[in-house]
């Protein structure tokens, strides 16, 4: 009985340690997981504002979002949906297999005859006149506002992002359709006038694009792959990821703001420096993402998975709900290596994130607990001191 006392006393400990070393800061804490109308997989995802937003996905699926409910549509199509653009609350196009493109004239959806029969796999524009839509072997199309037209994009890979500053400065990105892995991405740019291929076979396969008013533009694809395009250099480069899942979306609000999201539950976030994750407690494949702004973001994913992060959801660093800092106190240097750990290490993984989340979800609880037993917490910052050097040579 003494041993199974002291066992489970230990296990008591060093949950307490664990959460305190998990808990290092809660502004991570602030995506939400929403009940949507559907359980089919959400592809794609676009808005005008954070009350009127749309996403498709698998057998015809739209739904939109009012500001306060999810609702589905009619999309009067069982194909499946890969791309969505809003062009206004009383317009939008959606793009899908077997080279169905969608129309929404604010009431309803019907199909346009955009001439091929190939799976297009994005779509955007400037206007509702002026359309880009691409997709498998090479596929481009441009809508006029009257009909759909066959463009040469000078590739035969398929193009699976397309993005731009302006209809006469485009950019589309993807891959070969069939294979993935590093040497198999495709870079082309629009001018106006014809369509010419900027970079092929550098970058790991690429999935989605984004950029901002200056040009600056983000690429993301397979095997965390992060391309990125810096208009005062004039040049593209590979950044580094924290991550080697597949990156399926991208969006940011500013340069120094961009997220992110693809395979097993993946968001990182861009904050200017460097790529971080962003632990959300989901492990499903997510594969779209729009904001209306820095406090607005929604994703999508496989089984009809919602996320929206508000300013509401999330906390402050400066908060006092994290055992760490409570333990260590706020300014104590043993708080980075525990927050290397938890972004590096937990993080890294879909059990880890879901780890984390647990933790963020108690660490209040935590808290009064560590404030009603000073003993505790000594002993809890002893441990912690002994874990530290360990966890630091881990992270290194």
């Amino acid at each position: 009985m003494k041993q199974l006392l002291h066992n489970a006393g230990l296990k008591f400990y060093l949950g307490i340690i664990l959460m305190c070393a998990l808990c290092t800061g809660n502004a991570r804490a602030e995506w939400a997981e929403v009940i949507g109308p559907t359980t089919k997989q959400l592809r794609a995802i676009d808005g005008i504002s954070d009350s009127h937003v749309i996403a498709g996905g698998d057998t015809g699926t739209i739904i939109r979002y009012d500001g306060t409910d999810w609702s589905t549509m009619d999309s009067g199509t069982a194909q499946n949906i890969y791309g969505v653009w809003c062009a206004s609350v009383e317009e939008a196009f959606a793009a899908c297999d077997k080279g169905v493109i969608l129309h929404y004239d604010g009431t309803t959806w019907n199909a346009m005859d955009s001439g091929t029969t190939q799976r297009i796999r994005t779509i955007w524009g400037t206007a509702p006149d002026d359309v880009f839509a691409g997709g498998e072997d090479g596929t481009m199309l441009h809508y006029d506002g009257t009909s759909w037209e066959a463009m040469d994009s000078s590739t035969g890979d398929t193009l699976q992002g397309v993005w731009g500053t302006s209809g006469d400065n485009v950019f589309a990105a993807g891959g070969p359709s069939d294979t993935g892995g590093l040497g198999k991405g495709i870079i082309v740019q629009y001018d106006g006038t014809q369509w010419s291929t900027l970079s092929e076979n550098v970058f790991p396969r690429l999935k989605d694009i984004w950029g901002d008013d200056q040009g600056t533009i983000f690429i993301v694809g397979d095997t965390g792959g992060i391309v990125s395009y810096d208009p005062d250099a004039a040049a593209w480069e590979q950044m580094t990821a924290p991550v080697t899942d597949s990156l399926k979306g991208v969006w940011g609000c500013a340069v120094d703001n961009v997220y992110g999201v693809g395979d097993s539950g993946t968001i990182i976030r861009y904050d200017g420096t460097s790529w971080e994750i962003d632990p959300v407690g989901v492990a499903v494949d997510l594969n779209g993402i729009w904001g209306s702004s820095a406090d607005a973001v929604f994703v999508v994913g496989r089984e009809g998975t919602i996320l929206h992060y508000t300013e509401e959801s999330g906390g402050n660093e400066d908060d006092p709900v994290c055992p760490a800092a409570y333990v260590l106190g706020p300014d104590d240097q043993g708080l980075e290596i525990l927050r290397a750990f938890r972004d590096s290490i937990l993080a890294a993984g879909p059990a880890g994130r879901k780890l984390i989340d647990l933790y963020y979800a108690n660490s209040s609880a935590v808290n009064s607990l560590l404030a009603g037993s000073p003993g505790l917490k000594k002993a809890a910052a002893g441990a912690l001191g002994l874990l530290l050097p360990v966890l630091e040579a881990t992270v290194r």
